[in-house]
């Protein structure tokens, strides 16, 4: 500090016990009797209250200069702890579980992803004390865990809305040749901003009849609690014609709407 605090001072022409603020022309005690009780404390003081804003900006000029001055040797304690390996369950492994485990659900990567030797030699390099878990923990726990959460937000949302509209959707994964029946919500926030999201992706096992597509669809509104006065369904991709429809589904939701561009068997 006192190597900042002689950019604004003077040393008196007419008496070496003060010095002058470059800024305001201020005498200020240099606070002793003798050169060797001099300090720089009034100096310090002055700038403090009356010239905060140049103290700081040479500060910040003083610290860009000398970049490695606020650098402290590590104890030994310090040491250990940059070498040990956290634990999986410390708080700073969990905040990196929750990373991947997101990464993994958003890029739709396999769980094989974290044994990957090129991913683990990142992980080792940059982060040397994480030891990553294997691929079902990821499953059982961390992905669940997000699932949860995010569900748990897309609840809430739900909840305040006035009308949501479905669209159901029927197709085949070309990776692995299974059928899925994909259900998702839409709305209108009240600034009327379109807003989406995939309440549930449901494997078809079997024949896809009319009767197995209506409870499954069932079993989401009663997930979600959705009430009959809001509910608006867009059916694509097939037609359903089977009683069931009118049983199971149509005294579930406001309006029926089909766009349909394919037949499904009775």
């Amino acid at each position: 500090m006192s190597s900042v605090v002689w950019k604004f001072f003077d040393v008196s022409d007419d008496n070496s016990f003060f010095c002058v603020c470059k800024l305001c022309d201020i005498l200020i005690s240099r606070g002793g009797r003798t050169r060797k009780t001099f300090t720089t404390s009034n100096m310090i003081n002055h700038l403090r209250v009356y010239h905060s804003e140049q103290l700081a900006e040479e500060q910040i000029v003083l610290q860009k200069k000398r970049p490695f001055a606020q650098l402290k040797q590590l104890t030994l304690t310090q040491v250990i702890e940059k070498k040990n390996m956290w634990n999986i369950d410390d708080h700073k492994s969990k905040i990196i579980h929750k990373l991947i485990g997101e990464m993994i659900a958003v890029n739709l990567l396999p769980y094989s992803f974290v044994g990957d030797i090129g991913f683990i030699r990142l992980l080792n390099h940059i982060i040397p004390n994480y030891c990553i878990p294997s691929r079902k923990y990821f499953s059982e726990n961390i992905i669940l865990e997000i699932f949860k959460n995010v569900k748990a937000t897309i609840t809430n949302d739900i909840d305040s809305i006035k009308f949501l509209s479905l669209t159901i959707d029927i197709w085949t994964a070309t990776t692995a040749n299974k059928p899925f029946l994909c259900i998702t919500g839409h709305w209108l926030t009240d600034l009327f901003t379109q807003q989406r999201v995939l309440l549930r992706v449901i494997p078809l096992e079997g024949s896809h009849t009319s009767s197995k597509i209506c409870d499954e669809i069932t079993n989401v509104l009663d997930e979600y609690n959705l009430k009959r006065e809001i509910i608006f369904f867009n059916f694509k991709r097939f037609c359903p014609k089977h009683d069931c429809w009118c049983k199971k589904v149509r005294n579930r939701i406001a309006i029926l709407f089909f766009a349909f561009t394919s037949i499904i068997n009775k």
